[in-house]
């Protein structure tokens, strides 16, 4: 960005790769190696990324300073979203959907809710608890707030429902059921069981 200096610019770089090498370790100490010994990252024109064995797509707006970013992407959640979450769950991919997979359609959310997850307990150790509580109550509230009066987006179904979510009456209840409900799901398990256990548990499923 000119306003910025070519300088940011290497800056920011830096700071996404720096992001996702502590996430890699991060996650490797939890719960073993990754699926490969090498992570390309990569740009994608879009306000969304993926996660395939080896490499990362990663949306454009993570390169960006949040000064930058269109207004859509500027509010709190959405920025927490981008400079925090996106990178860090593509990067879980590399253990839950390259090494582990599932065999059934209602087993699907498994991986996004656990690459989610993944991402929430590395916003929790970057940033301490009190920020990855503040996301998992916007998942909350995603999926309890009635739109246009009507449903829930918890209410267009059961989270084994996967991909037919998407024929919901409630707009965007596959995403807000799958990431969000997902993230709900572990994190009463990570509490009934407690860390060491739960940990222990991902460990093993990863094994």
């Amino acid at each position: 960005n000119e306003n910025l200096g070519p300088e940011a610019g290497d800056e920011l770089l830096k700071a996404v790769a720096e992001d996702i090498s502590s996430a890699i370790d991060f996650y490797s100490g939890l719960f073993g190696p990754p699926a490969l010994k090498t992570l390309t990252v990569a740009p994608i024109p879009a306000t969304f990324g993926q996660g395939f064995p080896g490499l990362v797509y990663l949306s454009t707006f993570a390169y960006l300073d949040p000064r930058e970013r269109p207004a859509m992407m500027r509010d709190a959640r959405q920025q927490v979203f981008v400079s925090d979450m996106l990178a860090a769950h593509e990067t879980a991919h590399q253990w839950w959907g390259a090494v582990t997979s599932v065999d059934r359609s209602e087993d699907a959310w498994l991986l996004e809710g656990l690459a989610n997850y993944s991402a929430l307990m590395w916003l929790e150790k970057k940033r301490g608890f009190k920020d990855a509580l503040s996301v998992l109550q916007g998942y909350r509230d995603e999926l309890l707030t009635e739109t246009d009066g009507k449903k829930t987006a918890e209410s267009a179904g059961p989270i084994v429902w996967g991909d037919r979510l998407l024929a919901s009456q409630t707009a965007e209840a596959w995403r807000a059921v799958t990431y969000g409900k997902g993230v709900w799901v572990l994190h009463i398990l990570r509490r009934r069981m407690g860390d060491d256990k739960f940990l222990a548990m991902l460990a093993q499923f990863r094994k």
